[in-house]
């Protein structure tokens, strides 16, 4: 059972509140892994239980078509940057000087990315949520629970990734020419 009672979700047929098709408190659903000492395995009873962050959204616009595709909405989640900070990310020197990267996924293979300075050296990082709620309704669908993006992104598709469910942290290798 959500541990937010306000979030309800509604049938998109009648628009009537309808039964929580969330998953068992104890279902995983995100993984965070990779260069991190602490690996995370999150269900959606964690998510709730960590620092919440509300995000209003003006509009934002499509990239495929260039028209505006969202009237102003809230979301409410957890910030990128708050999972990263538990998670702690691995470092044998100051970490600013090594070149990270955060590669979210989602089951259908779908990517985004972001780089650790965008994250934590710029403003872009109080902007970029896990959201599990749209408009104080679950984001409850076939393709996930959460949803992650930047709202601070002028265009929508490009870093806009519905179902997450596995946050990556890596090294960038440089190459060599």
């Amino acid at each position: 059972m959500p541990r937010h009672p306000e979030l309800t979700i509604l049938s998109r047929n009648t628009g009537e509140a309808a039964f929580p098709t969330l998953p068992a408190t104890d279902e995983i659903i995100l993984r965070v892994s990779g260069e991190v000492q602490n690996p995370l395995r999150l269900s959606l009873g964690n998510v709730f239980d960590m620092p919440t962050a509300n995000l209003s959204v003006d509009s934002m616009v499509c990239s495929r078509h260039r028209k505006r595709v969202q009237e102003p909405t809230t979301y409410k989640g957890v910030l990128l940057k708050t999972l990263l900070m538990q998670a702690v990310i691995k470092a044998d020197k100051p970490i600013y000087q090594i070149p990270f990267y955060v590669l979210a996924t989602n089951s259908q293979g779908d990517a985004c990315l972001f780089s650790w300075h965008e994250l934590f050296n710029t403003p872009v990082g109080e902007q970029v949520i896990l959201a599990y709620s749209k408009n104080n309704q679950h984001l409850c669908s076939e393709s996930g629970y959460m949803c992650l993006f930047a709202t601070s992104d002028t265009y929508l598709l490009p870093r806009h990734l519905k179902g997450v469910n596995r946050i990556e942290v890596q090294r960038a290798t440089p190459c060599k020419l």
